[in-house]
């Protein structure tokens, strides 16, 4: 992985083979891929020659306000002001909270719904006079209006503030202890969020606009490091107005296109929830402002966690205890995603070890229930710099070479994407699809999210939780640039294996960070190099034991079906006095769909369909259905 490489494991499995790569680096020279290796297997041997149709990367679906609308009637209206800001990341963000939302520019429509985001700007420029006043009304007639940056338009007072200080240089948000209480912030992690980088004295550093306020009249809840208000409240007769000071969306953006530098506190291994606990503050004032705040789980069955082991098998000797991994996760009546490198060209990293034993474990592997994924073909750190390529790629002609750390040849992103899925499923067979990928030493393109699309893939494990600053998935974007739509789940690593001390000392550790996650509903993602079956091995097998039935575990593959599946369901939701009901319309059939519903709703009873406190399950939502509800301690 990017930052840890050069770990202790990965270095003594380099050492073991240091001869050899230099023998064949001096013998290959600096431009020109070797010939087959000796112990190199014929092409027909591993797979008939292949892709032959070619990869085409489609243009950019740049993202429009009206593929975002959505009629639900309890979604927070999402007022764009500025088409060119980062309202998709921001949507992007919505949509993986589970929290209905219909975008639009039309402050009418925005303001047909119960609770009100104005993103980015209020200001007379951007809003219309009659606008305006509709957000001044809207608290005042019951309704939440929730704003960034306010900057004139006469609500100053609506809000209880009296000025504005823009900023690109605060660095984090501290929640006051009534916020923290109230909210449930149980750790410091959660308490200060950083929203600006940590480092100094270097360009291209990760800075988003923040707005500090004077609020002389409104509830602070959350500070900046330089004492302004960044999160405050104002109950506004039987309604209320927010204040929530960073621009989310831009916040959203850095974390879901690794495009942060410097904001996370870690790089892996840690608790590091910003964005989470910034769209639980939105949360928060949709659900006191909405009677009918439904939103969608974020894990199947209503589990406390999703937990994915995967294993990155890209060493020549992993194979063994591959299948060991595999074992012990079938023991747990669990699945498990290996993540395998095609290697068919001997080089600077390695032997061959795509061979009759790597085909005959990966069928094995299979047989086990376990999901084979792509790592690459290459392994290359540099992957995040290979041309795209023509998409024409095909084994046996496809031969990347690494002669050293900082050079390869014949390497394209469309190359290690297309011929690894290829050479996977020729050794399965079946018609097995590959859909899954992580790079090697998690080495991101800005061409990879369109890439695998082009390729047939439909999520990838290819940044750590911690610089996306977020533990739960989320799609990804077009060049991850923010502004054109991919259908790409990206599933970040929470843990991983490289980090000293070594796994087994680390149990303790890593049960705490899921307890952590579990409060967010999120996804665990764990990346084990299966190089030995001893430490390791117990490591993930107390993690599994500890969790027990609190954790819903899965390959990645599966997660990723649920979450497309999930995200495509329509949720409405309406109460009347003492009734509720919720009607879901699934573009697919999908099981363990699960929905968080308010306080005091008690099911009506729906065969199929249980609750667990707040928490609702639909075993099996394949067509339109309809939920009804008693609510107690309606007026």
């Amino acid at each position: 992985m990017a930052s840890l490489i050069w770990s202790r494991d990965l270095l003594v499995r380099r050492a073991r083979h240091a001869a050899l790569c230099l023998m064949v680096a001096t013998v290959a020279g600096a431009q020109r891929a070797p010939k087959p290796a000796a112990g190199a297997l014929p092409a027909a041997a591993l797979a008939l020659p292949g892709p032959d149709s070619a990869s085409r990367i489609a243009e950019p679906r740049v993202a429009q306000v009206a593929t975002y609308r959505h009629d639900a009637p309890q979604a927070i209206g999402v007022y764009v002001t500025d088409p060119d800001a980062s309202w998709m990341s921001l949507a992007r963000g919505l949509e993986a909270a589970g929290i209905p939302f219909d975008v639009t520019t039309d402050w009418k429509r925005a303001t047909s719904h119960a609770v009100v985001l104005v993103y980015p700007t209020i200001s007379g420029r951007v809003v219309p006079a009659e606008g305006l006043q509709a957000l001044a009304a809207h608290p005042r007639n019951g309704g939440t209006v929730i704003a960034s940056e306010l900057l004139g338009g006469g609500l100053e007072s609506l809000f209880g503030v009296d000025s504005i200080r823009p900023s690109g240089t605060r660095r984090t948000v501290a929640f006051t202890d009534s916020a923290a209480g109230a909210w449930g912030l149980a750790s410091e992690r959660e308490r200060t969020a950083p929203v600006g980088s940590r480092v100094t004295g270097r360009s291209g550093l990760a800075i988003i606009g923040t707005n500090g306020y004077a609020a002389p009249t409104a509830t602070v809840l959350a500070r900046f490091d330089d004492g302004t208000a960044a999160v405050t409240h104002r109950a506004v007769g039987t309604g209320h107005a927010w204040i929530v000071g960073v621009d989310l969306g831009a916040l959203l953006h850095l974390g879901y296109d690794n495009r942060e530098d410097g904001v996370a506190r870690a790089y892996v291994n840690t608790f590091e929830p910003t964005l989470d606990v910034l769209l639980g503050v939105i949360g928060a004032a949709w659900r006191q402002g909405e009677p009918a705040a439904v939103a969608r789980g974020t894990v199947p069955w209503g589990r406390a966690i999703a937990v994915s082991l995967t294993h990155d098998v890209d060493f020549s000797q992993d194979w063994p205890h591959a299948l060991d991994f595999a074992r012990m996760a079938a023991r747990h009546g669990a699945r498990s995603t290996f993540f395998v490198q095609t290697k068919y060209v001997r080089d600077f990293n390695d032997k061959v070890f795509y061979d009759r034993e790597a085909i005959a474990a990966i069928r094995a592997l299979d047989s086990l229930g376990m999901e084979i994924a792509s790592h690459s073909v290459a392994h290359a750190r540099t992957f995040r710099t290979f041309p795209v390529g023509t998409g024409t790629e095909r084994f046996p002609d496809y031969r990347p070479f690494v002669k050293d750390l900082k050079t390869v040849t014949g390497g394209s992103v469309l190359g290690e994407l297309r011929v690894s899925r290829w050479l996977l499923e020729q050794a399965m067979g079946n018609g097995h699809r590959v859909m899954s990928f992580r790079p090697g030493v998690l080495a991101n393109p800005f061409a990879l999210p369109q890439a695998l699309e082009a390729t047939g893939y439909a999520q990838s494990s290819t940044m750590t939780a911690n610089n996306a600053l977020t533990h739960r998935p989320f799609r990804l974007s077009y060049d991850r640039a923010g502004a054109a739509e991919s259908e790409i789940w990206e599933f970040p690593v929470a843990i991983e294996d490289e980090e000293k001390p070594p796994m087994l000392q680390r149990v303790d550790r890593a049960i705490a960070l899921a307890r952590d996650v579990m409060r967010y509903h999120g996804t665990l993602t764990v990346l084990i190099h299966p190089t030995e079956s001893t430490g390791k091995l117990q490591f993930a097998d107390s993690l599994l034991s500890a969790l027990g039935d609190s954790a819903w575990v899965a390959p990645l593959g599966a997660m990723g079906r649920w979450w497309a599946a999930r995200t495509a369901v329509e949720v409405a939701a309406t109460r009347t006095g003492a009734t509720a009901t919720v009607t879901l319309v699934p573009r697919a059939a999908v099981e363990g769909f699960a929905l968080e519903v308010p306080a005091g709703w008690q099911l009506l009873p729906s065969e199929g369909v249980t609750q667990r406190g707040r928490m609702i399950v639909v075993a099996a939502l394949a067509g339109e259905q309809r939920l009804s509800f008693r609510v107690s301690g309606a007026p």
